[in-house]
């Protein structure tokens, strides 16, 4: 049972097909489970409450990267290969999650499964994510009860319907005194836009801005910014394609997917003096205080300067527009 199968609901925007983080195409989860033993505490031997999770970001080449970023929520807890992250933007890996003391077993096995994936490259690295869940008040953490078998079979299970709860790496976990687990969820964000144009019959072209890395010089780099830029424009058109196409199902109609590069509030006030828009509907990270100072707001920017009406949408509004459609499909 889900929060949402109680009537609890998190956040305004609409959630995708599954409520799950495989909504997003090439996404897929596998879990291995350990439960074993009851009684006291005999380190080594049990009880086992513990197990691996792993999320393979996409369905292409093994190693493939995709574009990637971290938040510290709490400031707590082991995550490994951030350092690369930070530093490049990629994520090369499927993502790990297991107990405290399993973390390096389980980062050895994903480099494992991806050298043998490229037994023909003998330069190959890896830098895999795996982050930690603390299971210690359940589970005989001590007892490294992880084994590499137990990830390779999480991959291997991989696919797109979610196992929530007591599985994978949040076997043992729990929190404020309540049984913790595993949880996903998924949001769309076109909605607000396609049900516009839908109901105005009006043409829909989806503008997605990227802001080039800068060159550099007397740089030594792993990674050119060149070739991130090159490398961004080639997912940047995958990722437009699909966005076109959820905007087509929710619009009912055909949609133009446009691409840019340069600053983002220049350029999509560019876009609509040059198509001659009749409407911007733009989306806001809602910034205030010192972010919005020192990072500005492209939304504020774009309203301000734009040829035509602007419709900022926050998170709310799709909310509002949810509620708005159950209210006429009442009389349609």
């Amino acid at each position: 049972m889900r929060a949402r199968d109680l009537g609890i609901v998190i956040g305004d925007l609409p959630p995708g097909p599954r409520n799950a983080i495989t909504d997003v195409p090439g996404v897929r989860v596998g879990h291995t489970t350990l439960i074993s033993g009851e009684g006291p505490l005999e380190v080594g031997r049990g009880p086992v409450r513990t197990g691996v999770t792993v999320i393979v970001p996409h369905d292409g080449p093994s190693g493939e990267a995709a574009y990637a970023g971290s938040h510290i929520l709490n400031g707590n807890g082991e995550v490994t290969g951030l350092a690369w992250i930070a530093e490049s933007g990629l994520l090369t890996t499927p993502i790990g999650l297991t107990n405290t003391n399993s973390v390096g077993v389980v980062r050895d096995a994903l480099i494992a499964a991806h050298v043998e994936a490229h037994p023909d490259e003998p330069l190959y690295w890896s830098l895999p994510v795996v982050g930690e869940t603390w299971d210690g008040y359940l589970n005989d953490v001590r007892g490294q009860h992880v084994q590499p078998e137990h990830v390779r079979a999480a991959l291997e299970n991989a696919g797109a319907e979610v196992a929530e709860g007591n599985v994978g790496g949040g076997t043992g976990m729990k929190a404020f005194g309540f049984k913790a687990g595993i949880g996903t969820a998924s949001r769309v964000a076109l909605d607000r836009a396609a049900e516009l144009a839908r109901r105005l019959d009006a043409e829909l072209t989806l503008l997605h801005v990227v802001v080039p890395l800068p060159a550099l010089s007397d740089a030594v780099v792993l990674v050119s910014p060149q070739e991130l830029n090159a490398v961004q424009a080639r997912e940047d058109e995958k990722e437009l394609a699909r966005w076109a196409a959820e905007a087509e199902r929710a619009a009912g109609r055909p949609v133009r997917a446009r691409a840019r590069a340069g600053d983002a509030a220049a350029e999509i006030l560019r876009h609509a003096r040059e198509e001659g828009c009749d409407l911007l509907v733009i989306g806001t990270h809602g910034r205030t205080g010192i972010p919005r100072l020192v990072l500005g707001s492209v939304a504020e920017r774009v309203a301000r300067q734009a040829p035509c009406p602007v419709l900022v949408v926050h998170d709310h509004a799709a909310a509002d527009a949810r509620a708005e459609r159950e209210e006429l499909s009442q009389y349609t």
